[in-house]
């Protein structure tokens, strides 16, 4: 892969770009004729991919295909909500070639955000018909000083950002959060990232450095009607940047605590109407995560035990990752796109409902087809997951295999039947190939998943719109289902949105759900915290039955403390949420911008983690005693309970005729939730600007089938905010405070709570040259004792330094 990565490398800077004629413009942009110019201005040309930036002095330059008359945009940003832009036609021959701007703000006008994911089409973010949050490459750029793609989302009102140890990361909002969690939908350039097995994200095999992301869409709430299964309590939309928008070759390197390390180039190039764009990187750090197979070196009470151990070489987490992708244009409104990448890694601690998994190797190369156009947009893209070495259930320390794949096509079209209506719709088919060789789920398994989608828009008035859309999603492994949307949208006063919405979407059962049989944790006796002697017991309740019947009978019981599994349920319907939303997002003059979300769901058919006693397949264990004690039976059963641990005595059941200890999962009632969202921006004076946000959220079990509580594993008030300083192109600072709300954990193996807790981060970033610039990052400043996760480690102060050369 390193040689294969090279070749590529020197292939793209040999590429004879210099042979295509091309025409450079240059000039100055500035506020007024005494400025000495605008920093950090976007340059582009309207209908063409060519764009620069401006530098410290306001100046830009420009290569341009030939004489002629374009259009150049300009853009600076403003406040979170908008933008100031201004359109300016020059006319290029070849003697005329500098083009000053005078980029007046007076004169100018503000571009609202425009986003894609809620309509699978550009519109502003104040006429989306959901709740969305658009996070661009500028704030993308600083926060990667960290070097943790998912911490971009943290400062956001109702997105939940959980993390444990290295790279783990939970990424969920509007409650119920769990291990792997995958209750967020995330789609890297249309392509669906996450693990095939168990529709989980892995956060550290991403083949693209966070910096190479032009835009992050969040969509919070249902979103199935147009993106189908798991788009249950949202989608994340990554777009990452065309080769045309970041020509020219950028080298990074990360370093900080914990023997933290990260590597990235990108080299991008053009010729005619092909570009280009390679990327490869390397990264490693310390995983952070402690030994846990003794109780002493639990980091706090209620932890299992686990058998496996981690060497010294399993402690460095790593990531090696890279793409080639070639874009062609055939018109300035429609170009393909061919995209390969592939990314290794490993030495991973996923807390998970099982206990902890950890991932020694993993391997996930991928391959991407598009097109796109105006009104017509095609993707398709095949996708694999294989691990080369075992992964391990840490608990029973049980090995794992993963070889899966997925296959996708989705064809979209875009049209206007009248000026005031818009119609969408759309077919996706997609297959998934599991197989694990028998570790985790006994059989192969084969799936195809069909969705057709349609969504219309009226333009009823000048001031309303009213959006409808629905999806019809059939799948080989549960039951068909439609997903409804209905949306009103009323804009009384420009850059003003209220909002009201009605989603219905479902999350269908992951393999291991349905499937699975692994091994589970050993009963643990309450007294000596060892596996239980039931040979002891068994003697000791041999004596008794003596004691009482005068004879001393022979009592084999077949029980076996290391006899424990966790067994899917083939039986699961999908899980599905009613979604009632209101919205309101406005911009107040250029410095203020306010959102607030409140939703009201239903959830139905909730599905559990693997727990005791909920799948009504498996039976609660009796002793299987010969006619002549039959009258013991009561007695027997009590004393063999009463020598276990309350959750030990609820696993003890009957399996394929034989005692086990189990853990499993069913669809076990009904789950009301609810909550506010809410989030401001505010830029006093043109370079601070402050950011808070905060959400709340409550729910009410209706139905509970399942002995144990159902719990959203979501603090009831989260809190943030931040004050940022920004001098364009010089440098840059930003002080942040996120706020937990103690709450309760349950996710099969682990049940405890996660305290409150209060994290302190700072971000400072400068520019030494024009192309050369340093970040830093402090998460947990103070140094904080806390975890996010039960179950997960405490997070210690960890500090990373970024160096980025772009030439």
């Amino acid at each position: 892969m390193y040689r294969f990565m090279t070749y590529l490398l020197v292939f793209s800077a040999i590429v004879p770009a210099a042979l295509f004629s091309q025409i450079t413009i240059t000039g100055k942009i500035y506020k007024n004729e005494l400025s000495k110019g605008l920093p950090q201005v976007s340059v582009s040309v309207k209908g063409k991919n060519i764009s620069t930036q401006t530098d410290d002095m306001g100046n830009y330059s420009l290569n341009l295909p030939a004489v002629g008359e374009y259009i150049l945009l300009l853009k600076q940003a403003g406040t979170q909500s908008s933008r100031r832009i201004l359109e300016e036609t020059i006319k290029v021959s070849e003697t005329i070639n500098i083009f000053n701007v005078n980029f007046n703000w007076s004169e100018v006008k503000i571009d609202p955000i425009v986003v894609y994911g809620a309509s699978r089409r550009a519109e502003k973010i104040t006429e989306s018909p959901a709740a969305v949050t658009a996070i661009f490459n500028d704030e993308l750029e600083k926060s990667s000083r960290s070097g943790q793609l998912a911490a971009s989302l943290a400062s956001n009102a109702g997105v939940d950002v959980l993390r444990n140890g290295a790279n783990d990361f939970i990424v969920n909002t509007r409650g119920f959060s769990s291990g792997l969690n995958r209750r967020i939908l995330v789609l890297q350039d249309g392509r669906d990232v996450a693990m095939p097995l168990l529709g989980a994200l892995e956060w550290n095999s991403f083949s693209l450095p966070q910096e190479d992301f032009e835009r992050m869409e969040l969509i919070k709430g249902p979103a199935a009607s147009l993106y189908g299964a798991n788009a249950f309590n949202g989608v994340l939309l990554l777009t990452s940047f065309a080769p045309r928008d970041v020509l020219g070759t950028k080298v990074s390197v990360l370093a900080g605590d914990y023997s933290t390390l990260k590597a990235d180039v990108r080299h991008a190039g053009a010729f005619g109407d092909f570009s280009y764009k390679i990327n490869f990187g390397h990264s490693s750090m310390q995983n952070m995560i402690s030994r846990r197979d003794s109780a002493k070196f639990l980091e706090y009470p209620g932890l299992p035990i686990e058998k496996k151990v981690l060497s010294k070489d399993e402690k460095t987490a790593f990531s090696t990752y890279g793409t080639l992708r070639i874009d062609y244009g055939l018109t300035p409104q429609s170009g393909l796109t061919t995209e390969f990448g592939y990314s290794r890694s490993g030495n991973e601690a996923y807390v998970f409902g099982l206990g902890r998994t950890f991932v020694r190797d993993a391997e996930r190369p991928f391959a991407r087809l598009s097109y796109n156009s105006q009104n017509i947009n095609f993707h398709a893209h095949y996708m694999s997951r294989f691990t080369p070495q075992n992964m391990w259930l840490m608990v029973p320390n049980a090995p794992l295999r993963d070889n899966s794949k997925d296959i996708m096509f989705d064809f979209q079209n875009n049209f206007s039947i009248l000026p005031t209506i818009n119609f969408i719709w759309g077919v996706t088919e997609q297959l998934q190939y599991i197989r694990t060789y028998g570790t985790s789920i006994p059989n192969d398994v084969d799936a195809d998943f069909t969705g057709v989608y349609s969504q219309a828009e009226w333009q009823a008035a000048p001031k309303l719109k009213l959006v409808g859309s629905l999806r019809f999603d059939y799948a080989s492994i549960h039951p068909a289902y439609f997903s409804p949307r209905a949306a009103i949208v009323y804009s009384p006063w420009e850059n003003h949105q209220f909002r009201f919405s009605l989603n219905s979407a479902f999350q269908r059962p992951n393999y291991s759900e349905l499937y699975r049989l692994t091994p589970d944790a050993p009963a643990i006796s309450p007294i000596t915290k060892r596996p239980v002697n039931f040979a002891q017991i068994t003697n000791v309740i041999a004596d008794s039955i003596s004691a009482l019947s005068g004879t001393k009978p022979i009592l084999d019981l077949n029980l076996d403390a290391m006899r424990a599994k966790a067994i899917g349920n083939k039986d699961l319907q999908v899980e599905k949420i009613l979604s009632y939303e209101f919205g309101y997002k406005g911009t107040y003059g250029n410095n203020l911008f306010i959102s607030m979300d409140f939703y009201y769901n239903k959830l139905n058919d909730f599905i559990t983690n693997f727990l005791p006693q909920v799948n009504t397949n498996i039976k609660a264990w009796s002793p299987n005693l010969p006619d002549s004690l039959s009258a013991y039976s009561s007695l027997v059963k009590n004393m063999v309970l009463a020598s276990l641990s309350p959750r030990d005595a609820a696993r003890l059941s009957e399996y394929e005729g034989e005692p086990v200890f189990a853990v499993s999962n069913a669809n076990v009632g009904k789950v009301d939730e609810y909550g506010v969202e809410v989030e401001l921006v505010y830029q006093p004076i043109e370079r601070i600007s402050i950011k808070t946000g905060y959400s709340y959220f409550g729910y009410k079990v209706i139905e509970n089938k399942s002995s144990q509580p159902l719990l959203p594993n979501t603090a009831p008030h989260r809190a943030n905010i931040s004050l940022a300083y920004s001098n364009p192109k010089k440098y840059d600072a930003e002080l942040a405070l996120q706020y937990s709300d103690s709450f309760k954990w349950l996710a099969g193996t682990y049940f405890g709570k996660v305290p409150a807790y209060a994290v302190v981060s700072l971000n400072f970033g400068m520019n030494i040259t024009r192309n050369l610039t340093l970040g830093m990052n402090i998460f947990n400043l103070f140094n904080t004792k806390h975890y996010q996760i039960f179950g997960g480690t405490y997070l210690p102060r960890q500090a990373t330094a970024r160096l980025s050369w772009e030439f």
